[in-house]
């Protein structure tokens, strides 16, 4: 188990530190990662910073207020973004435009 998480902030080129005492934030990260088939990354520990940690509060008060009388749902997705390239192939004397497309999750 940790207690913390440390990443520099690629954007504000700082160092961020991430409070994971509570297991079930740990426990909510892994379920999100594992249901999305997102490898296990920085991505979570990136969200919950996002506005100065606007998304843990939120999150953190779901957590404490929801109970079997409200039943709020927290909804976690993911965005597959599709690119494509052109990309010029010669064959012989000939050159060839061909378009592919990425898929980018």
């Amino acid at each position: 188990m940790f207690a913390e998480v440390r990443y520099v902030d690629t954007d504000s080129k700082t160092l961020k530190i991430i409070n994971m005492d509570d297991l079930r934030i740990e426990w909510l990260r892994n379920r999100v990662y594992d249901s999305l088939d997102v490898p296990h990354s920085d991505a979570f520990e990136e969200l919950l910073s996002r506005d100065s940690g606007t998304a843990e509060l939120m999150i953190l008060s779901y957590l404490d207020e929801t109970t079997e009388d409200t039943k709020r749902p927290l909804i976690f997705y993911k965005l597959v973004l599709e690119q494509d390239e052109q990309v010029e192939v010669e064959c012989g004397t000939s050159t060839y435009l061909l378009n592919i497309s990425f898929f980018d999750s």
